[in-house]
C-alpha cells in the first residue's frame, strides 16, 4: 500500500507543479463590478482610468469582484494597502452579508489604485492565481469637510456663482465665487477643523471576528500579533455621545464609512463580526465622529493610533503546496497555552476553508479511470423576451469516476448580469436584456481533466403589451396606460393573459381576496414608478399563482404582507404570497413579511429560479420562505430571518437543483413562544442532484436525507447531493437515513455550545441506508467545552464514511463528559469507515483522568472508560492513515 500512495503523492505533487505554471501563463483576472449598497444592484463595470462622480453615483457604494477561476480567497487593496481579504463568494471591498446585502462603503475623493489579488487559498494565502489592477478617480463628493483656508479654486470647476453649498457635502467653496459671509458657512473656526487640542475622539477595539468577542481596547503604540491572534479581526469604534457616522482611515486612506452601529472597519451583520486582517507592518489609524451619515456633517472628533501589526499569516506559503493526502499546511504554526490552563475562547483559529477552494481531488486509493469528460447540457425555457429565465443541467454528462469528485463551473455570457458564473449540476440564469448568448460548461473530473460545451440561448426584445396599475389616481374604466392606469387588483387580473406585463405602481398598497392566475406564457409582473415596492396585502388564499399552461414568467420588486401581524406568538395566518407551476418560472426581489409560505412550488414547476428574495421579519414567515418540489430548480440569494413554525427552506420531491449563496436563520422564540423552536434551514428531503453551495445558514440545521420512519415510504431516497462552501452555525449539519452518494466538502462549521458539526443518523428501522458519504476538507470551531467534530449513531453499513483532510478547533476541549471528542463512533470498532486519513485533531485543554488520555470515542454504550481512545489507540486502527493531534 506505501508504494501506490506514494506514487500518488508524486503525481499530485507533479500536477500542482504543472498547474501552477498553466495559470501563471494563461491567469484571467478578475473582473471589478461597482455596486450600489443601497439598491444592491451593478453600476457599471469598472475600467482602468474611470471617473466615479459621487454626486451621480451617491455615496453608498462597494466593489465586488468576479475571479474568472475558482478562488480561495480574494485580497482588496487600495493605493497598495490591504483593506479586505475575502475568503468567500461575494467578494466585495467593503464587506457583505452574503449575496446581494453588500454593505456601505465610500471611495476617497482622487485618484486611487484597486487591486483585487486572487489567491490559491483562504485569507489570502497560497500562491497567486491571478490580479486584477486599475486607476479610478473620485470626483464631486467630499467625506471630509473643507479646511478653514479655502484655497485658489480650481479653475475647470468654478461654476457660475451656485446657491450656498452646505459646508460638508459640497468641494471647498472658491473665495472668488462664494458671497461672503455664505449663510450655511460657519465663520472660523468651523467645527470640522481639528482645533490644537482636539476634541476626544472614538474609542477602537480590536475583536475577534469569528466568535465576536472583544479581544482588547487598542491604545497607540499597540502591537498586533496575527500568530498569536489569528487573522480573524476586526475593529469596531465606540463613539462618544451620539454619532451620526464613524469613519476609518488606514494610512491616510479611507477604508470605511460606517452610518449605523456597530461601528466597524472590516463590515458586520449586525453583532455578527465580519472577517478583516490588517496588513503586516507599521500603519496609523484613523477613526473619526461625524455628525451625520456616511462621513458628513460636522467632525466631532478624531482618534489616531500608530498600530505595530506583526506575524506570518499573510505571508504566502511556498508555491507549490503539499499534495492532498498530506495535512493541509495553511495554518501557520500557534504556541500553545501553558498545558496547565485552557487557551481562551477568543484564541483564533487557522483560516476557515483549507484548501480554500472547490477543487476536490479523490482520496489516495479511489479509483481513477482514464479519459476525459463529456459534458452534456439540457437547456430549460432556453428562447423567449427579455426577462427571460434559463434553466440548465448537466447530469447527463459522461465522467471517468464519480461526479461527486467533479467541478461543474458555469458561464452564461452575460457578465452585465447577476450570477454570471455558478458552480453545480444545475444553474439558471435571468437574461434582461436582449441579445444571443453563449452558455458554456467546464467540467473538471477527479483526474484534473477538463473538458468544456457550450449551448446558445437567444432573447428577444420585450415588445409585450404594458398594464399600468395605480390604487390611489386609477380607474378601472381607463385603457391600463401610464396616463391612464387602472385602478383595482382585480381588473389587473384580469387583465393578466399572453404577452402582458402588469406594473403596479411603486409606494401603494392592494388588499386581495383573489389570487391573480398566471396561465399563458410570456407574462411579467413588476413595478414601476418610485418609491417602496408596492405591497399586495393578502386576505385571504394567495396573492399570485402560476398554473401548469404558463410559461416565461418573471415575478420581481413586490412586497406580499397581510393584515395578520405577529403579536408575541407568531402562528400561522392561512395566507401566502406565491404559488407556483409551470415551466421557466422566475422570482426576484421580492419580500414576504406576515404570510405563512413566500413561494410554495409543491405545483412542481420545472425551471424555476428564486433569486435575491427575502424575509426580513423574525416572526414574519411562518410556513417556508421557499417549499420546492419539480425539476431544475435554482434558489439564489435569497434571505430569511426566521420561520416561527417551519424550515426556512424545504426541498421534497424534487430533482436538479442548485442552492447557492443564500442565508438563512432558523432562531428559537420558545422563551415567548413554545411553538417557534429551531427547525431547518435547508432540508433536501427527498429528491435527486442537489448542490448546497455558499450559503450561510445559522441556528437551525442543514438536513440531507428523507424525513423517515413511518412518515414515508421505505423507499425513498436522497441521492446525489454536494453540500460545499458553506458557513453553518450554531447547530449540527445531519445526515439522515436514505442519503446515498453525499459529498460534505469545504465548508466552515462553528458551534459554542454542546455539538456536533456533523451528525450522521446511518439506520432507521424501515432499513433505510446511508451509503457512499464522504467528508473532505472541513474546518470545524467549536468554542465551548463540550462537542465533537462528527458523532456516527450506531448501525452503519461497512466501508460506508470516507473523512479526510478535516480539521477540528476546539481550543477549550475538556474531556470527560458529554460525550466530548474529535469523532464519536456508536459501535465497537470502526468497519463503517471507508477511509479515515489527514485529519488534524485537537489536543484537550482540559480532562479528566477517568478518560485515560482519550480524545476520540468508539463504543455503543457511551458509559465507562472503554470507549475513550488516546491519540496511539486512534491511530492503530486499521482504517486510520496520517492523522495528527495539535492545538490550532
Amino acid at each position: 500500500m506505501t508504494q501506490p500512495v506514494a506514487n500518488i503523492v508524486r503525481r499530485a505533487a507533479t500536477n500542482v507543479v504543472e498547474q501552477l505554471e498553466v495559470r501563471q501563463l494563461f491567469a484571467v483576472a478578475p473582473t471589478l463590478n461597482l455596486f450600489n449598497s443601497a439598491t444592491e444592484k451593478v453600476i457599471t463595470r469598472m475600467t482602468d482610468g474611470m471617473t466615479i462622480d459621487l454626486s451621480k453615483t451617491g455615496s453608498r457604494l462597494n466593489i465586488v469582484a468576479t475571479p474568472a477561476t475558482t478562488a480561495g480567497s480574494i485580497e482588496f487593496k487600495i493605493d497598495g494597502v490591504s483593506v479586505r481579504k475575502e475568503t468567500a463568494a461575494p467578494y466585495a471591498l467593503g464587506g457583505d452579508a452574503g449575496w446581494q446585502d453588500y454593505l456601505d462603503w465610500t471611495p476617497p475623493l482622487g485618484t486611487h489604485t484597486v487591486q483585487a489579488v486572487q489567491w490559491s487559498a483562504a485569507g489570502g494565502t497560497g500562491s497567486i492565481q491571478a490580479e486584477a489592477s486599475l486607476k479610478f478617480t473620485v470626483v464631486d463628493a467630499p467625506t471630509v469637510p473643507p479646511p478653514t483656508t479655502v484655497p485658489p479654486p480650481p479653475p475647470v470647476t468654478v461654476p457660475p456663482p451656485p446657491p450656498p453649498p452646505p459646508p460638508v457635502t459640497v468641494p471647498p467653496p472658491p473665495p472668488v465665487t462664494v458671497p461672503p459671509p455664505p449663510p450655511v458657512t460657519v465663520p472660523p473656526p468651523p467645527p470640522v477643523t481639528v482645533p490644537s487640542s482636539p476634541p476626544a475622539g472614538p474609542a477602537a477595539d480590536l475583536y475577534n471576528s469569528a466568535t465576536d468577542k472583544k479581544l482588547f481596547r487598542l491604545t497607540d503604540g499597540a502591537k498586533i500579533d496575527l500568530n498569536t491572534l489569528g487573522s480573524k479581526l476586526n475593529i469596531a469604534a465606540t463613539p462618544v455621545g451620539t454619532a451620526g457616522s464613524i469613519q476609518f482611515k488606514l494610512d491616510g486612506v479611507v477604508v470605511k464609512n460606517e452610518t449605523y452601529a456597530p461601528y466597524t472597519i472590516g463590515g458586520d451583520a449586525g453583532t455578527n463580526f465580519l472577517d478583516w486582517t490588517p496588513p503586516v507592518g507599521s500603519h496609523t489609524l484613523q477613526v473619526l465622529q461625524f455628525s451625520k451619515a456616511d462621513a458628513t456633517g460636522t467632525l466631532m472628533g478624531t482618534t489616531t493610533l500608530k498600530l505595530d501589526v506583526v506575524g506570518v499569516t499573510t505571508v504566502p506559503p511556498p508555491p507549490v503546496s503539499p499534495p492532498p493526502v498530506s495535512p493541509p499546511p495553511t495554518s501557520p504554526p500557534v504556541s500553545p497555552p501553558p498545558p496547565t490552563s485552557p487557551p481562551p475562547p477568543v484564541s483564533p483559529p487557522p483560516p476557515p476553508i483549507i484548501t480554500g477552494n472547490d477543487d476536490n481531488a479523490p482520496p489516495p486509493g479511489e479509483a481513477t479511470n482514464g479519459g476525459a469528460p463529456a459534458p452534456v447540457v439540457k437547456v430549460i425555457n432556453g428562447a423567449g423576451v427579455a426577462g427571460l429565465p434559463v434553466v440548465v443541467n448537466a447530469v447527463d454528462s459522461d465522467l471517468p469516476n464519480s461526479p461527486l469528485y467533479a467541478t461543474y463551473q458555469w458561464d452564461f455570457g452575460d457578465p452585465n448580469g447577476q450570477y454570471n458564473r455558478l458552480p453545480g449540476w444545475t444553474a439558471g440564469h435571468i437574461y434582461d436584456q436582449p441579445g444571443t448568448y453563449t452558455i458554456k460548461l467546464t467540467i473538471t473530473d477527479g483526474n484534473g481533466n477538463s473538458a468544456t460545451t457550450t449551448k446558445t440561448v437567444t432573447v428577444a426584445s420585450d415588445n409585450r403589451k404594458t398594464i399600468y396599475v395605480d390604487a390611489s389616481n386609477g380607474s378601472d374604466a381607463n385603457p391600463g396606460t401610464i396616463g391612464a392606469p387602472i385602478k383595482s387588483y382585480t381588473k389587473a387580473a384580469s387583465l393578466t393573459t399572453h404577452n402582458t406585463r402588469i406594473l403596479f405602481k411603486r409606494g401603494e398598497t392592494w388588499n386581495t381576496s383573489g389570487h391573480l392566475s398566471v396561465t399563458s406564457d410570456n407574462v411579467y409582473i413588476g413595478a414601476y414608478g418610485s418609491g417602496a415596492n408596492p405591497v399586495l396585502n393578502v386576505v385571504s388564499g394567495s396573492a399570485i399563482q402560476t398554473f401548469d399552461s404558463a410559461q416565461n414568467v418573471l415575478i420581481e420588486n413586490l412586497t406580499f404582507d397581510s393584515p395578520y401581524k405577529a403579536g408575541v406568538l407568531a402562528p400561522k395566518v392561512g395566507v401566502s404570497g406565491i404559488f407556483v407551476r409551470g415551466v421557466g418560472i422566475g422570482i426576484r426581489g421580492c419580500t414576504f413579511l406576515n404570510v405563512d409560505d413566500g413561494m410554495n412550488a409543491n405545483g412542481q414547476p420545472t425551471g424555476f429560479i428564486a433569486q435575491d428574495n427575502d424575509a426580513p421579519l423574525t416572526t414574519g414567515i411562518r410556513g417556508y420562505l421557499l417549499w420546492t418540489e419539480g425539476n431544475d430548480i435554482v434558489a439564489l440569494g435569497n434571505y430569511a430571518a426566521n420561520s416561527t413554525r417551519e424550515h426556512c427552506m424545504r426541498v421534497k420531491d424534487a430533482n436538479r437543483l442548485l442552492i447557492a449563496y443564500n442565508n438563512f436563520t432558523n432562531v428559537s422564540r420558545e422563551s415567548v413562544d413554545k411553538e417557534d423552536i429551531r427547525k431547518g434551514t435547508i432540508v433536501m428531503q427527498r429528491g435527486s442532484w442537489s448542490y448546497i453551495y455558499g450559503n450561510i445558514v445559522k441556528d437551525g440545521p442543514l438536513h440531507v436525507g428523507p424525513r423517515g420512519e413511518a412518515t414515508e415510504p421505505s423507499t425513498t431516497r436522497t441521492s446525489w447531493t454536494v453540500v460545499a462552501n458553506n458557513k453553518i452555525s450554531n447547530y449540527e449539519m445531519i445526515i439522515f437515513p436514505g442519503a446515498v452518494h453525499t459529498m460534505i466538502r469545504n465548508n466552515v462549521f462553528t458551534n459554542t455550545a454542546n455539538q456536533s458539526a456533523i451528525a450522521v443518523n446511518p439506520s432507521d428501522p424501515q432499513g433505510r441506508p446511508v451509503t457512499d458519504l464522504i467528508i473532505l476538507d472541513n474546518t470545524g470551531y467549536n468554542y465551548a467545552t463540550y462537542g465533537r467534530f462528527l458523532r456516527v449513531e450506531g448501525g452503519a453499513q461497512a466501508d460506508t464514511i470516507t473523512l479526510g483532510r478535516n480539521t477540528y478547533v476546539m481550543p477549550n476541549m475538556t474531556i470527560g463528559n458529554n460525550n466530548t471528542a474529535g469523532v464519536s463512533v456508536s459501535s465497537y470498532n470502526l468497519n463503517a469507515f471507508k477511509r479515515i486519513f489527514n485529519n488534524i485533531w485537537p489536543v484537550p485543554a482540559a480532562t479528566i483522568k477517568y478518560a485515560q488520555g482519550g480524545v476520540m470515542w468508539v463504543d455503543p454504550t457511551y458509559a465507562g472508560q472503554v470507549g475513550y481512545k488516546d491519540p496511539t489507540e486512534w491511530l492503530a486502527y486499521a482504517e486510520v492513515e496520517g492523522d495528527v493531534f495539535k492545538r490550532v
